[in-house]
């Protein structure tokens, strides 16, 4: 469930109807929060983020600019799910943090819709997910996957949604989503066997209906994540006998694969999610080449202004240029900031306790720790997490060295602002003096070692 409600913040909510726009309408949303996990909310629009803050109540209320009806994601706590709104709609929302998903309950106009979506997270509880039917063979598999899928357009048509506007898109938006996950069986499929599972021809047949080039199907949020799908499948089977020395190249390969795009709006969406994404991982005349290429397909002057201001972010995040501060508590709740490592080499570890990759590394990095346990190198591991609950509890369970901090405010914290990060882990090297040595630095488990030992050696020669 949470799976399919994350996809929605991965492609930034990339949803809209097909209504002409309407200005000037007011939209709201409001609500209580019963039992709150912090004092602000955030709503996640296709290429902004709005927060609000609670009052002592737990009550909010905020305008919402939008000029189409378009998905949002609600966010509190560890805790998200996704709204659709339309201009003029004054919906009202209550929830408790404590069970959310079942006490989410929305008023006023554009409720209709919104709590159908509420009921479609509870059903998706009940149904079996791809994993559980992945043991059947692929002719049972199809049946039984889409019948989930047939189950939520039959209680669609039993809601008491009127919209037909909504009603036709969530529909075709369901159907992008099934294929989507179609894409993941073989995946699913090989880990539940242990062993390599290649489906027949015919299981991809859905595939010669699809047109991949008709830009109108970017209202649905699941049409990009399958393209993306696909030009992985690509790049990694380019790899497959010779791996790039450097995960720059897989994003290269990425981008050529995007050029080969005939429709200039779904190309410059596809290397918008480059650029947001993975923009770090390439060198700067790679970087320059990317922005030229996209400017030209015109994108919206919005897209352009968030660029640009990540181009700036980045600029500042040059080798040398003094490392951005923060303020982030500890364990203890004492706070910390970079003026309390000066001196000291400094290796950030970015991470979230639902992120598998950062879970990933750990090991390497109490290896590494345990490498320069003699040395002055301070080892800090900065969680994004929605709420300091699960952060302290993995860290004290799995007993996790090194220096622990908790950033408010999950993706919207001051950390990946500064740091322009836009998925994690990341990892970020600082010297002695508190200038950034790499802002983008490799990971444990890869060769950052020998980076921390060029700046040891440094630091004994003067």
């Amino acid at each position: 469930m949470k799976t399919i409600k994350l996809i929605s913040l991965f492609v930034l909510g990339l949803l809209a109807s097909c209504s002409p726009g309407k200005e000037n309408v007011n939209t709201t949303v409001s609500g209580k929060v019963i039992n709150p996990k912090g004092d602000i909310i955030s709503l996640r629009l296709q290429d902004t983020t709005i927060t609000a803050s609670l009052d002592s109540l737990g009550d909010f209320q905020t305008n919402v600019p939008i000029v189409k009806a378009e998905k949002v994601v609600f966010a509190h706590g560890d805790e998200i799910s996704s709204m659709y709104l339309r201009p003029g709609d004054q919906l009202r929302l209550t929830i408790d943090p404590a069970q959310f998903d079942e006490t989410l309950q929305y008023e006023g106009e554009g409720a209709a819709i919104n709590n159908f979506l509420a009921s479609i997270v509870l059903m998706e509880d009940t149904l079996e997910s791809i994993a559980q039917l992945a043991v059947l063979s692929e002719d049972s598999f199809l049946i039984e996957f889409r019948n989930t899928y047939v189950k939520k357009e039959n209680a669609l048509e039993n809601s008491a949604v009127t919209d037909q506007e909504f009603k036709d898109w969530y529909l075709k938006n369901n159907e992008w989503e099934f294929y989507y996950n179609l894409l993941n069986y073989p995946a699913y499929k090989t880990r539940l066997t242990q062993e390599e599972f290649e489906p027949s021809e015919n299981f991809y047949a859905f595939q010669d209906s699809l047109d991949l080039y008709d830009s109108s199907n970017l209202e649905y949020e699941f049409f990009v994540p399958y393209i993306q799908k696909q030009i992985t499948k690509k790049v990694v089977e380019k790899f497959k006998d010779n791996g790039p020395t450097d995960v720059s190249e897989y994003v290269k390969a990425s981008i050529e694969e995007v050029q080969s795009f005939p429709s200039d709006p779904i190309k410059e969406q596809l290397l918008y999610e480059v650029i947001n994404v993975h923009f770090n991982r390439l060198n700067e005349e790679d970087r320059d080449s990317l922005i030229v290429e996209w400017k030209a397909l015109n994108p919206s002057k919005k897209r352009l202004k968030t660029v640009e201001d990540k181009l700036d972010v980045l600029a500042s995040l040059a080798k040398g240029n003094p490392a951005p501060d923060f303020k982030y508590a500890n364990l203890d709740g004492d706070s910390m900031t970079m003026a309390d490592f000066k001196g000291k080499v400094v290796y950030i570890d970015v991470w979230a306790t639902w992120c598998g990759p950062c879970i990933a590394e750990h090991p390497y990095m109490e290896k590494l720790q345990k490498q320069y346990e003699d040395e002055d190198v301070a080892f800090l591991a900065i969680s994004v997490d929605s709420s300091p609950e699960p952060w302290k509890k993995m860290v004290n369970e799995k007993e996790l060295g090194g220096i622990h901090l908790y950033a408010e405010g999950a993706w919207d914290a001051t950390i990946m602002q500064k740091y322009a990060i836009s998925g994690i882990p990341r990892f970020i090297l600082i010297d002695q003096e508190g200038n950034i040595v790499d802002a983008n630095a490799a990971r444990p488990s890869g060769d950052i070692a020998s980076d921390i030992d060029e700046l040891l050696a440094l630091d004994k020669q003067l």
